[in-house]
């Protein structure tokens, strides 16, 4: 999967990505809103097909995915990762930032 691959997706097969990698993840729609930076009711609304992303959030949105992705190829993040509403909720989010933001640094750069 590339950023190009991923922006020219439809609006639905893009929907079908969210949705399958929030479900492999473990993520929620909250986390996944974090990593793009927009809130959880704009991933909601991306996922109920209602909008879609502007063409500047795409591109973190598309760099979200790929990153998620390659952390569950490489099952970087935990099966054990405490439920998002636990009292860890901090030590999950720190999870995920410190895969995420080590993944980000390994990919290629994109031109």
């Amino acid at each position: 999967m590339t950023s190009t691959s991923v922006m020219t997706m439809t609006d639905r097969q893009l929907a079908k990505l969210i949705s399958d990698t929030l479900n492999q993840s473990g993520l929620t729609q909250r986390e996944l809103a974090k990593l793009v930076g927009v809130s959880r009711v704009t991933v909601n609304r991306w996922l109920a097909l209602e909008c879609q992303p502007s063409p500047a959030i795409h591109r973190y949105l598309s760099k979200a995915l790929i990153v998620l992705n390659v952390a569950l190829e490489e099952e970087a993040l935990p099966a054990n990762m405490p439920a998002p509403h636990s009292k860890t909720v901090d030590d999950r989010w720190a999870t995920i930032s410190s895969v995420y933001k080590r993944i980000e640094a390994e990919l290629p750069a994109e031109g």
